[in-house]
């Protein structure tokens, strides 16, 4: 199967890790712009993308804080509330047309002023992966 082309679409790529779905955009033809991560030292909450520069934003907040697995270490996720909320903040500045928040199905939805959300959550064997882990999808 070929990918579909996409022409002159810049995608904001958020907590990024690995970013495997970033990756994904990639190879459907958009060019994925990576914000900062803990990883190398970023810290999303002193960014602050231009408006108007990106068709989407995509990412994952660390979802530690909100995994069903967490009866199994309480201090999993500690401080960490706030990421869904920055999320939101940097869709609001970069004022993109859209956005895809991947997270756990009880993490919060990403709610971003100007933009109608809706989610769905799936398993990738669901869609021809091998995994049966739950993960939820928010579009905005």
């Amino acid at each position: 199967m070929t990918p579909t082309r996409v022409v002159n679409s810049l995608v904001l790529s958020i907590y990024p890790g690995v970013d495997l779905l970033g990756r994904a955009f990639e190879e459907v033809g958009y060019c994925v712009v990576r914000g900062p991560d803990p990883l190398w030292g970023g810290d999303i909450r002193s960014f602050h993308p231009p408006a108007g520069v990106f068709e989407g934003v995509i990412g994952g907040p660390p979802c530690q804080h909100w995994t069903k697995l967490m009866f199994l270490n309480k201090q999993a996720g500690a401080g960490l509330d706030w990421v869904v909320n920055e999320y939101a903040r940097v869709v609001e500045e970069a004022r993109p047309r859209w956005f895809l928040m991947e997270e756990v199905p009880y993490a919060p939805m990403p709610l971003a002023q100007g933009y109608h959300d809706y989610d769905v959550v799936l398993r990738d064997n669901q869609v021809g992966g091998v995994q049966p882990r739950k993960r939820r999808f928010t579009f905005g």
